[in-house]
């Protein structure tokens, strides 16, 4: 079976970045603006054998003052798209935010405990 991977997030820093340089013998779905929490992710996974999931709101400002919105977007949306992988047996990757161990002078500590989200967005 061919690989084809969708990346979810194509326009964000990382994801633009990803899509540039991505390999083009392997297959590729970029999806247009879609919608997390309203995508049919059964539907939209046919043919998918891997996702980079990196879509996700990343104001940390706006977290703040809005963090229901960031909540649905990006643990709600996740679980969506997490759930359809595994129900269908798509490799999902999901690299996280090193806002999620709090503020560090060092190198992260990728093996600690404990985590210290600073903010909404790296709950």
């Amino acid at each position: 079976m061919k690989r084809t991977v969708l990346i979810t997030g194509p326009n964000g820093n990382i994801g633009s970045m990803l899509v540039n340089g991505f390999d083009t013998s392997l297959g590729l779905a970029v999806p247009d603006a879609e919608n997390i929490l309203t995508t049919d992710w059964d539907r939209r996974l046919e043919g998918i054998t891997h996702v980079i999931h990196l879509a996700a709101r990343t104001d940390v400002d706006q977290s703040h003052i809005r963090p229901g919105k960031f909540m649905d977007s990006n643990l709600h949306g996740l679980k969506l798209i997490a759930d359809a992988c595994l129900k269908k047996g798509i490799k999902l990757f999901f690299p996280s935010t090193t806002s999620t161990y709090g503020s560090h002078a060092k190198t992260v500590d990728e093996t600690c405990t404990e985590l210290k989200a600073y903010s909404p967005y790296a709950e």
